[in-house]
């Protein structure tokens, strides 16, 4: 398949579903069987608790801050704003715009959509509405940056490009923030999502392991996804401990949990220069019990006759 069809299905996707509610095409976006990959089911309400995002805001658009694209993958990040538009946990629409992020793996067969791994920032909603007070270490509000260039070339030296994933690989899996130097440019800026309010430049990603290793010191990290473009590496990888230290201002539970990573990093010249990251962060604090269940269905199936983000 071209790299041109899953430009344009992927495209297409977001400019006719999300941004237009044109749901017409979607039987030829979709594959019969395409399948959503939920992350740690069972943490969503039962269904007759359960709302639509779409009966919650309205005027949904999504920008896309990053695109890239590898053989049939492709990793997108996207900041979605809409307008709150009924009650949420019994609270009401508040007059300010809601935004949030996602970033989410594509399987493109054949011109359709066969996969989808997603990262979505449910938290945004909670903290908008008021539902949980401000969290350490999350910004309700991403800012948007405003320009994306889809990176569709296939990498000159695939080796080379995901050497530095490797080094942040291992410097998670260890505890060893040195791994990073020379890895990490002096300029590179994290685009949150994850752990925000990190500092820019190597010190960021140092940072983020320090905390993840503080609050999970017998971290474990599974890597389900790893492909680069000309400019780009995409990163999937699901990271599970034991909660011995505060994680997002939650203290020690001595829980065992996990979660999950999908982060699009621009690479140049063997360095990290920037980072688009969404993490399963509301699940996380579900499994601590910091938080109470989001009220949306979540997606096992989007098959052509279910939308994004459980709205039919």
């Amino acid at each position: 398949m071209s790299t041109e069809e899953t430009k344009k299905t992927v495209l297409r996707f977001f400019d006719e579903i999300v941004n237009q509610q044109n749901f017409s095409g979607i039987r030829e976006i979709f594959a019969p069987d395409v399948v959503e990959h939920e992350f740690k089911p069972g943490l969503f309400p039962p269904p007759a608790k359960q709302q639509r995002i779409g009966d919650i805001v309205s005027n949904v658009t999504d920008q896309i801050e990053a695109f890239t694209i590898a053989d049939e993958y492709s990793a997108v990040r996207v900041i979605g704003t809409g307008k709150p538009c009924a009650e949420f946990f019994d609270r009401p629409a508040p007059e300010k715009p809601l935004t949030w992020t996602a970033t989410m793996i594509w399987r493109v067969e054949q011109g359709k959509i066969k996969e989808r791994w997603m990262a979505f920032d449910y938290l945004s909603y909670m903290l908008h509405y008021g539902v949980i007070p401000p969290l350490k270490q999350i910004e309700s509000q991403q800012p948007y940056t405003p320009h994306y260039a889809l990176d569709a070339r296939p990498a000159l030296d695939q080796a080379k490009q995901l050497e530095p994933l490797h080094r942040l690989i291992d410097a998670h899996r260890s505890g060893d923030i040195s791994l990073l130097d020379g890895v990490v440019a002096p300029t590179y800026k994290d685009h949150g999502g994850w752990i925000d309010g990190l500092p820019d430049g190597p010190e960021g990603l140092k940072e983020e392991v320090r905390i993840l290793r503080r609050a999970f010191p017998d971290l474990e990290l599974e890597v389900t996804h790893l492909f680069a473009s000309e400019k780009h590496v995409t990163l999937r990888m699901i990271g599970t401990g034991t909660h011995k230290g505060e994680i997002f201002g939650v203290p020690a539970t001595n829980k065992q949990v996990s979660w999950m990573t999908i982060g699009i990093y621009a690479v140049e010249n063997g360095r990290i220069t920037e980072r688009w990251i969404d993490g399963s962060r509301m699940e996380l604090l579900r499994q601590l019990d910091a938080v109470p269940a989001v009220p949306f269905a979540p997606i096992t199936s989007v098959g052509p006759d279910l939308l994004i983000l459980g709205d039919r």
